[in-house]
């Protein structure tokens, strides 16, 4: 894997929408100072303090683990599904903007009905427009937790500060096979196998499409439905207890309705 050049506190304060003044304001430091953090993290040079700091006001905490060396689950799934996946007619464009502005409440609220959420559907579009609703507080914390999910990581595509890594259950950083050179069978497997060996399934089903998208293809989102869901639950069970991925990939590449 290549060394990779460290900008965390950069590409945060880009996804927030946020200049180094508005970091260095919520910090109490000056300006300059947030700049030679950042130009520090780049350098290879911050103290691990320094980083935790700039990153607690963005809701980002540094986590240091000694993660263990065993390989990733291996997971079988069948490849075909990506060819019923086609690009979007306006290329990468096209697709971030109808995920981040066309499709947007829509792919929220289904995203959070895919979760198991008990809230209505009425108030799953509410949730998804940043309205709250009367559902308990647990529901809306979930609910808001899925929702700026989604938007923060297309946020990020947009800005082109996103770096495709998702976190597995022992702490490693999981990244796309880049020698896989259909983006289609790059996205899908790696989210499988993200999901396979214990990563946070909304963050690797967004994680998939935020690929898919700057691959010029279309957001896949779950469908509205109790049966999407019972199959989502069942195909999550399938992959993490014996490493078959072929009902996930069905329901990531939007391969098939399920009725």
């Amino acid at each position: 894997m290549e060394a990779r050049v460290s900008t965390l506190i950069r590409d945060r304060r880009l996804a927030l929408g946020w200049s180094q003044a508005d970091l260095a304001q919520r910090l109490d430091v000056s300006v300059p100072a947030v700049s030679q953090w950042e130009k520090s993290e780049a350098a290879g040079t911050i103290q691990v303090g320094t980083l935790q700091k700039a990153l607690k006001p963005m809701m980002r905490t540094l986590i240091l683990a000694d993660a263990p060396t065993s390989p990733l689950m291996p997971v079988a799934w069948d490849r075909s599904f990506v060819e019923t996946m086609v690009p979007h007619p306006q290329g990468p464009r096209g697709a971030l903007l109808d995920a981040r502005f066309g499709n947007r409440i829509p792919n929220i609220a289904a995203d959070i009905h895919a979760e198991g959420s008990q809230l209505s559907i009425e108030d799953l579009w509410l949730v998804a427009d940043h309205v709250t609703t009367g559902g308990t507080v647990a529901q809306w914390r979930e609910a808001s937790r899925i929702r700026d999910s989604y938007d923060s990581i297309l946020r990020s595509v947009a800005q082109g500060v996103w770096h495709p890594v998702l976190r597995i259950a022992d702490g490693r950083m999981v990244e796309p096979d880049l020698a896989l050179a259909d983006p289609r069978t790059r996205a899908l497997q790696w989210a499988i196998s993200a999901i396979a060996n214990g990563s946070d399934a909304v963050a690797a089903r967004h994680a998939c499409n935020a690929l898919l998208v700057s691959s010029g293809f279309p957001w896949v989102p779950p469908q509205l439905t109790d049966s999407w869901v019972d199959e989502y639950v069942a195909a999550l069970d399938v992959l993490r207890g014996v490493g078959k991925g072929d009902r996930m990939a069905r329901l990531l590449s939007g391969a098939e309705e399920v009725l």
